[in-house]
């Protein structure tokens, strides 16, 4: 196999892994909401007019080549997405301010392509229902498990 294939597989893993995982943690948001659904629906659908307004200036840096503005607004996802547990995107935007940052081009298209990925992932998601109580259970082993830890 030549290396051009490899890195081709590679990235269709990396794209799979991506659709596969679930795009935020849903149990983690609500131990930060003290388990307030409505709250955390609020902040979800905030992140998500950030993901699109932020994705949308991404393609433009990026259709620039203007790493320095990529790496920014990267960094700026990333924080976003790692305050309510939206980790695939936060890891594929930690990729793209690393890109950035090192200045390599071709780099910083592949790893955009994985952050868009990542985006739409989370976009396509429904907000979640007062129903889950799977969700309710997770939680309450969450905040058991932090009060153990505290004490």
């Amino acid at each position: 196999m030549s290396a051009e294939h490899l890195q081709h597989v590679a990235c269709h893993d990396d794209l799979l892994a991506v659709v596969a995982e679930p795009s935020l943690d849903l149990p983690q948001l609500l131990a930060r909401c003290l388990g307030n659904l409505a709250l955390a629906n609020r902040l979800i659908q905030a992140l998500q007019g950030s993901v699109t307004q932020l994705q949308q200036q991404l393609q433009q840096a990026v259709a620039n080549s203007d790493l320095a503005q990529t790496a920014l607004l990267a960094h700026r996802l990333r924080g976003e997405a790692a305050n309510l547990g939206a980790a695939r995107i936060r890891d594929a935007a930690a990729q793209l301010e690393s890109a950035g940052r090192s200045g390599d081009l071709s780099l910083v298209r592949e790893t955009f392509t994985t952050l868009e990925t990542a985006c739409r992932h989370f976009l396509s998601q429904p907000l979640p229902e007062a129903a889950a109580s799977d969700v309710g259970q997770s939680l309450t082993r969450t905040l058991q498990n932090r009060g153990r830890l505290l004490r």
